[in-house]
């Protein structure tokens, strides 16, 4: 499909208006429109962080594509580098551009007054007692029982945040473009009351995780791709991998390549943006 309008997202930063800039008036000069309506393709200019939220503010939109322009200190999710832009403005001009889609965790919320709420989430979605006390939550697979968890709470993790918060906490980095998403604890509480399991676990597309706040726990703290939301009177949650996808244009970097540059280098600032 040929690219012909584009919105551009900047981070308000002095660097990011200096690319945003210079993309119009290449884009100019290209003869492709730099509008606010009615875009094929939304570009971040900056961090990661630039990127979840224009995925956010899009709604997760799965009719349009997304990139970002790299001008982070880390940018896992932000594909072209800023001296790479000249090649993709080519490459989206000559229609040559790779799409890579990737999927979206999907939460669904019950309350115990009946409400219920629905979100999306491109990294990972962050469940925490609302005041910050210990968090006592009930999981199954499905109908099965998988463990009562106690601690600070959890992160539930897609194939692509794996690499974020997830890694800090010991999680494991899944590679490729796997379809699953993966369970990880955040400082479980030891003791030879609680017996739990203390590494993360994956768990596949078709599989749905029940999750059932206990005890005091029932008024809980979101954190969705690092926007939150508190939510009064949970009754039960579900987390599954969405059927909705991400259209991404990518340059030709694999995801190994791209990791082993940004995350496991030994000199790298991975300060977030």
């Amino acid at each position: 499909m040929k690219i012909k309008r584009v919105r551009l997202y900047d981070n308000s930063l002095e660097s990011s208006l200096r690319v945003k800039k210079i993309l119009l008036e290449k884009f100019t000069k290209l003869g492709i429109k730099v509008c606010d309506k009615n875009y094929q393709l939304a570009i971040a200019i900056g961090g990661d962080g630039t990127f979840l939220r224009m995925l956010s503010s899009n709604g997760f939109n799965s009719s349009i594509y997304y990139t970002g322009i790299n001008l982070g200190r880390l940018g896992v999710l932000q594909d072209i580098e800023e001296d790479e832009v000249d090649l993709f403005l080519s490459s989206l001009f000559h229609d040559e551009f790779l799409i890579q889609k990737n999927s979206l965790l999907e939460m669904n919320i019950v309350t115990s007054d009946k409400k219920t709420y629905q979100y999306y989430s491109f990294n990972e979605f962050v469940i925490r007692e609302v005041g910050l006390r210990t968090t006592t939550l009930d999981f199954f697979v499905g109908h099965d029982h998988l463990e009562r968890l106690v601690g600070d709470g959890v992160i539930i993790s897609s194939t692509i945040g794996s690499s974020a918060y997830n890694a800090s906490l010991g999680g494991s980095i899944i590679l490729g473009n796997l379809e699953v998403m993966q369970l990880t604890p955040i400082a479980l509480v030891r003791s030879g009351i609680h017996h739990q399991f203390f590494n993360s676990l994956v768990f596949s597309k078709e599989q749905k995780l029940m999750i059932y706040p206990k005890g005091r726990t029932n008024s809980l703290i979101l954190s969705l791709d690092g926007q939150n939301v508190e939510i009064d009177k949970v009754e039960k949650i579900k987390i599954g991998i969405s059927n909705r996808k991400i259209k991404r244009i990518v340059l030709p970097h694999s995801r190994v390549e791209n990791l082993s540059q940004k995350i496991l280098a030994p000199s790298i600032d991975t300060t977030f943006r």
